[in-house]
């Protein structure tokens, strides 16, 4: 084991040599441009070599550390049987008479341009609308107000995606909970088939961009390269067979919320959950599900911070203990405030 940390360390420090080789001084105004030009995107190539082989590394040490640290996931925690047809699947009936009821939870920081997109294409009879705000500065809100009067209106003054989505946990009445982003790259007419996958018995429905059926037209080649190393690692520590992690388009029973025990407050609450749900024995099911480009906007998305964030996440919840669970689903000091707003 020593042998082959050494052979690891041994890689970093050959490259930092190479990356960091002092160049010749430039002593013309024009030389010292064009090194400064050279410096910079050295240093980003730099960046992104750095986060390619720290994401390798740790796939290379994985099989030893899990020889140390052994874990079972029960078989019937996963079900990865390519998960759904979505042809078939869209016309579930998704309306409180004729089965689950359906919440869901849409996190919002500055979309006012894509929140109508979003509402407008939901899929009729929802058991409610929850619409989490983290403190837009445009007018989101008075879109979603005007678009749809009976949203649920969140306040959430904790700032990330993860606080975000506690909160509107916290809020739902309803059985299903559906997560869907406001940027206009996830399709709502696939809701009907994340509950469809809940109602067939499974816990979780996680969408999958890689199934047959499934697709995506935003994803870079740097976050494709650090998607691919972590869905290895999430693999290989929890003995799972997942074709996707880093999607946040995801559907689970309202009932699983106190074995999940959310605590994250960033982009890494979408990977706590499927590992979580690994622990906790949860019953989980792919579904292919199609990625579409940002309408407007730029994304909150960082890939270096939040992807550390994620490979932080699967390391710690695969070799602590059980914490004990976040009943609030809510970050502590934020100022929560939910307004029903039909009628108003």
């Amino acid at each position: 084991m020593a042998s082959v940390l050494a052979v690891e360390s041994q890689k970093f420090v050959v490259f930092s040599a190479v990356a960091h080789t002092p160049h010749a001084p430039v002593s013309s105004r024009t030389g010292r441009t064009a090194s400064g030009a050279r410096c910079k995107a050295f240093g980003k190539v730099d960046s992104v070599l750095s986060y390619y082989l720290h994401l390798q590394s740790v796939l290379f040490i994985t099989p030893f550390i899990l020889e140390l640290h052994p874990m079972a996931i029960s078989p019937m925690a996963l079900n990865l049987d390519g998960g759904l047809d979505l042809a078939n699947e869209r016309s579930v009936d998704i309306s409180p008479a004729g089965g689950s009821r359906v919440s869901v939870v849409i996190p919002t920081l500055n979309e006012e341009r894509n929140i109508g997109w979003v509402l407008e294409h939901l899929p009729p009879l929802l058991h409610e609308v929850i619409l989490v705000d983290g403190r837009s500065r445009d007018r989101t809100v008075e879109v979603a107000v005007a678009i749809r009067p009976d949203i649920v209106l969140v306040r959430e003054q904790t700032p990330g995606k993860g606080a975000a989505l506690r909160a509107g946990f916290a809020a739902t009445t309803g059985d299903v909970l559906v997560m869907l982003d406001a940027d206009c790259s996830m399709d709502p007419a696939e809701i009907p088939s994340f509950v469809a996958a809940i109602e067939a018995g499974a816990d979780v429905a996680k969408g999958s961009r890689f199934l047959a059926g499934g697709g995506t037209v935003d994803i870079s080649a740097l976050r494709q390269l650090g998607n691919g190393a972590l869905l290895r690692m999430t693999n290989l520590l929890y003995g799972a067979g997942f074709s996707e992690l880093c999607y946040g388009y995801m559907a689970f029973r309202r009932s699983s919320l106190m074995a999940l025990g959310l605590r994250s407050t960033g982009f890494e609450i979408e990977t706590e959950i499927v590992v979580r749900a690994l622990r906790a024995g949860l019953r989980i099911r792919e579904v292919p599900s199609f990625e579409a480009e940002r309408r407007f906007g730029v994304s909150n998305l960082r890939t270096f911070r939040d992807g550390w964030r994620v490979a932080r996440t699967v390391l710690s919840e695969r070799f602590t203990r059980e914490a004990t669970p976040d009943i609030t689903m809510v970050a502590a000091g934020s100022a929560l405030k939910t307004d029903s707003l039909s009628g108003s």
